[in-house]
């Protein structure tokens, strides 16, 4: 799945940024 993979790499930056 790609859309889930550029998803994740989002996720991490905005867990950071929390």
């Amino acid at each position: 799945d790609p859309d889930y993979e550029p998803k994740k790499d989002q996720n991490p930056a905005e867990c950071k940024q929390q």
